[in-house]
């Protein structure tokens, strides 16, 4: 029997006997879009004077904190895993009127045959300081997106903005979640926020006052999945008859040399 003729009869069999193998995929994925602006600032005391007033700040993560302390980081078991993009950006200088700080925070995992166990979190800090004693008006708003999504057998996502600011007047709380035993996925922005209230603000800061703006984002995933076994495909009639075929074949071809 040369080559080609075996190829074809191994093929066959593969085919006709239907073994196959699966492997179950459970992910999540979540992404949050945050920016503050300064939309005004005004001096109350001496009209157009914005020399002492000064903001600062940024996004930053802390991802020195383990896991076991209720911190940064992932546990992962078998076949499993998680990761993290975070994209924000620090100013040191005095933000102006139209000034933004902004930040990009992901994460993504995934299951095969495990499981993966993840907690993200990134911080976000504005600081405003009078250093005269004039009384300034600043305005300010917070624009967001809070996106998760899950597959497969199990898996589970959370990512949730909290604000709140030094001076305790401001106290905010936004999420979205996913869970596949749910069936459900989430998607939050601040453009369907029916109260602007809870994202434009107005801060007076007197004489040598000062105060923070806190924007903390964190992210929760989990992702379990097993490898499943799938039993041999019974072979069909046609199969057989397909293999009995190639045997006839190959017998006849042997009866005529």
């Amino acid at each position: 029997m040369n080559h080609t003729k075996k190829i074809l009869i191994l093929s066959a069999l593969s085919a006709t006997l239907g073994l196959q193998t699966a492997q179950a995929t459970s992910t999540f994925s979540a992404t949050s879009l945050v920016t503050v602006t300064i939309d005004n600032i005004i001096n109350n005391t001496n009209a157009g004077n914005l020399s002492d007033i000064s903001i600062t700040g940024g996004f930053w993560l802390d991802d020195t904190l383990t896991l076991s302390d209720d911190g940064f980081g992932k546990t992962v078991t078998g076949q499993a895993n998680s990761s993290y993009s975070h994209i924000g950006n620090w100013q040191d200088n005095t933000l102006v009127i139209g000034d933004s700080l902004s930040q990009s925070f992901s994460a993504i995992g995934s299951a095969t045959d495990g499981k993966v166990n993840s907690n993200y979190f990134s911080f976000g800090d504005m600081y405003f300081f009078n250093d005269s004693s004039d009384d300034y008006t600043i305005q300010y708003s917070i624009n967001y997106l809070l996106a998760t999504n899950v597959t497969g057998d199990f898996a589970s996502s959370s990512i949730s903005l909290s604000y709140s600011n030094e001076l305790g007047n401001i106290d905010g709380y936004e999420e979205a979640t996913a869970s596949t035993l749910l069936n459900t996925s989430s998607f939050n922005s601040s453009t369907n926020n029916p109260d602007p209230l809870l994202t434009s603000f107005s801060l007076d800061l007197g004489a040598f006052e000062e105060d923070i703006f806190y924007t903390d984002v964190t992210i929760t995933g989990y992702a379990e999945a097993k490898a499943k076994e799938i039993a041999p495909v019974p072979v069909p009639a046609a199969g057989w008859l397909m293999l009995s075929s190639l045997i006839f074949l190959r017998k006849y071809r042997i009866s005529t040399t």
